[in-house]
């Protein structure tokens, strides 16, 4: 799951990394990323363990069981928006290393960012996410839709900026 709530931020950087910033980003400062779960996560969730959910805690993420979300806190600034994608996995180094996608595709219209990838590694998988920012870049939702030979998968949230970092 905590995979899934970093892949809003993984696609935006992904377009970072390629070389070419899309001209639509969040404005800098610490981001509360709210996640919907769907109830088979929900479910998975709620029946992990005390030492595991503060483990979570400690890595700026918190999940709220009876409205059915995980948000994850994290700052964003000039010196890591390149590397925005990388917070909390640092236990994925190993599939970060194998991971093996195509230059994420983005179009920008107004205050809304699609963006497009296809990856080959570890498993076949496209991933189409749609971001609407606000006027002031100071939030925005996004509807991820991932599909793989195996399954689809639909998430969707939001992000508010909610202070500085």
């Amino acid at each position: 799951m905590r995979r899934l709530i970093l892949l809003s931020c993984t696609l935006l950087t992904a377009a970072a990394q390629a070389g070419s910033m899309p001209s639509l980003m969040p404005s800098e400062g610490k981001w509360a990323i709210t996640t919907e779960m769907p109830p088979e996560q929900k479910a998975a969730m709620g029946k992990m363990d005390p030492k595991a959910q503060e483990m979570m805690k400690q890595r700026g993420m918190d999940m709220d069981l009876k409205a059915g979300t995980m948000t994850m806190t994290m700052c964003l600034n000039k010196q890591n928006i390149n590397r925005w994608h990388e917070a909390g996995e640092a236990q994925h180094a190993k599939a970060k290393n194998d991971r093996q996608c195509d230059e994420p595709k983005y179009d920008v219209s107004g205050n809304t960012m699609t963006m497009d990838m296809k990856c080959s590694k570890p498993e076949e998988m496209t991933m189409h996410s749609v971001f609407q920012f606000n006027a002031a870049h100071d939030g925005y939702t996004f509807e991820h839709t991932m599909t793989s030979p195996k399954r689809q998968m639909h998430m969707k949230g939001s992000a508010k900026k909610v202070g500085s970092c």
